[in-house]
């Protein structure tokens, strides 16, 4: 008898935390499962993205796509670099959840998800919209860490806005709290070896010139030293320093050349020239620390070698007359109206006079006499 009542007991007890626990299940909100979106919807609608918003301490970065791509407001219109703003949309929609975090506030800034501008938090909040305006995904970016075995990814904190739950979540997500970092940054991307000849036109006249040493190299030589100066050896990389100049160049800024910098004055202008007939000039003006330059391009055949075309040293380097030309209208559609901040050490490269570049060789050093004299004989 006595186990038959402890026996009910049990099941008594057993049926009120089952019940329990049912009435738990019941009343807590739904937990996404390991491994699931956090985003399960936003896949399907990544086209439907038409404006992004990154908000950080620094400011608030806004993209809108166009008829052209995304483009950034704050510059004019100028292109967002494609590749991350694409990274953001898809990286987004593809985060998986790994397990639920905290939802107590208190807690949120051991994470960073109690979002920008909280307690000087490094958090973001990121805004993906549709064309209403309607938000398609939202959440507050917080801390990450290198995930585990998957190589690339990152182990992320996060919280949408609207909810206290925090998360930790898989994925790949560029970010970036100012404008700068959305802005497509590259300019040109004219290799190395390809780039012959490269003359900087100071503004008092003074020209600086160099070619380089041997086709599909990357060291250059200087032109035109004057007599009796030569460059001092161990020196020659500034002279190299120019002629790569112009290769992957890059800005820091960008502004509409019909809103140019107060007080400007005329800088130097760059001219290189290729092995296959392309030209790019680049004229600037400073203003106060910035150089500005304004860039355009064309193709000019008499600057084609033909004997160069069997050379092994410029195979698949080169381009077709056609392919050039098609080039020079690509970029100059791309550079047409606009005003780039070309970064400080590529613009001090190009600053240096023929007077930084060489000096007279010093004489060689007389030889010290080191024999004893002998005294006189009797």
């Amino acid at each position: 008898m006595r186990n038959v009542k402890a026996f009910l007991v049990l099941a008594v007890v057993t049926a009120a935390v089952a019940a329990g626990a049912y009435v738990a299940r019941d009343e807590a909100p739904s937990i996404p499962q390991s491994g699931e979106r956090l985003f399960p919807s936003l896949l399907a609608a990544v086209n439907d993205v038409t404006r992004i918003e990154v908000k950080a301490d620094e400011e608030t970065v806004l993209l809108e796509r166009g008829t052209a791509g995304w483009v950034v407001p704050a510059k004019s219109g100028y292109p967002a670099d494609p590749d991350k703003v694409h990274q953001l949309v898809v990286g987004t929609a593809e985060l998986r959840v790994l397990e639920p975090k905290t939802s107590s506030a208190e807690l949120y800034p051991r994470i960073g998800v109690q979002g920008p501008g909280v307690d000087g938090a490094e958090s973001m909040l990121v805004a993906l919209r549709g064309a209403g305006g309607d938000a398609l995904a939202e959440l507050i970016v917080g801390a990450r860490k290198s995930a585990r075995g998957n190589a690339g990814a990152s182990e992320i904190y996060v919280r949408r806005p609207s909810e206290s739950q925090s998360w930790l979540v898989e994925g790949r997500l560029p970010l970036g709290g100012k404008v700068s970092d959305w802005v497509d940054d590259s300019v040109a991307r004219i290799s190395r070896e390809r780039t012959r000849d490269v003359r900087v036109i100071h503004p008092d006249g003074e020209t600086v010139a160099v070619r380089q040493k041997e086709p599909a190299g990357w060291d250059y030589v200087l032109r035109d030293v004057p007599e009796g100066m030569a460059v001092p050896e161990g020196d020659e990389w500034r002279v190299s320093d120019i002629g790569r100049g112009m290769a992957d160049l890059d800005f820091d800024d960008v502004r509409a050349a019909s809103d140019p910098p107060d007080g400007a004055v005329p800088g130097f202008t760059v001219e290189a020239e290729t092995y296959d007939g392309l030209r790019v000039r680049m004229e600037t003006v400073r203003a106060g620390e910035v150089t500005y330059g304004k860039l355009s391009a064309e193709f000019d055949e008499s600057l084609v070698d033909p004997t160069l075309a069997a050379d092994e040293r410029l195979k698949d380097k080169l381009a077709s007359a056609d392919a050039v030309r098609a080039e020079a209208e690509r970029l100059n559609a791309k550079w047409s109206g606009w005003l780039y901040a070309i970064k400080k050490f590529k613009s001090d490269y190009f600053n240096r006079r023929m007077a930084d570049l060489v000096k007279a060789p010093e004489p060689p050093k007389a030889e010290s006499n080191t024999d004893t004299a002998k005294p006189p004989t009797s």
